[in-house]
């Protein structure tokens, strides 16, 4: 009975996957920008946690051009797709880098794994440097089990800045090309 019991055991323990492997790999961000006025544009990332495996993530973090600057007007905002363990912080107003961290009690993150979450500021564009531009963005795990730990990418963007128009009629409609 005794080798039956160890028998079942170790069977156990090598039928299901090990903690060990907790990553964030597959990860991604996506990047949907609102219309822009006058150089102020509204930018929202979904941030998808791809984890199988019970890794969470710790940090949202975008890298905007240089020429863009988060503005603290209206505020940053968070909305998750199902519940966030801990509601994130965000820090960098005033900057080109924006970041929420979010950690409960446990280092555990903010968003679990298959599941996301919403990011949005207000940047405003220095409509001297209009190009094509990557935002980077980086997700970090809780640094628990085997890397990846880090997931990191970049967005293409076109800094297009319009200028301003009177207001118009159906009749006198100005295209910004």
């Amino acid at each position: 009975m005794r080798k039956l019991l160890t028998l079942l055991a170790l069977t156990a323990l090598l039928a299901t996957p090990a903690l060990a492997d907790r990553n964030i790999d597959g990860s991604y961000v996506t990047v949907t920008p609102v219309d822009s006025e006058n150089g102020v544009v509204e930018l929202c990332f979904y941030a998808f946690n791809n984890s199988t495996d019970i890794e969470w993530i710790t940090d949202v973090t975008i890298t905007l051009p240089t020429c863009m600057v988060i503005l603290d007007e209206p505020p940053a905002t968070a909305t998750s797709d199902g519940s966030f363990n801990v509601e994130p912080v965000f820090t960098g107003y005033g900057t080109n880098v924006g970041n929420w961290h979010g950690v409960d009690d446990f280092n555990f993150g903010f968003i679990f794994g298959q599941s996301g979450g919403t990011f949005c500021f207000t940047a405003q564009i220095d409509c001297d440097c209009e190009a094509d531009y990557q935002i980077h963005w980086e997700l970090q795990g809780d640094l628990f089990g085997d890397p990846p730990h880090f997931v990191e990418g970049d967005l293409p963007y076109d800094v297009l800045c319009g200028t301003p128009t009177e207001d118009s009629s159906w009749g006198t409609v100005k295209a910004l090309y």
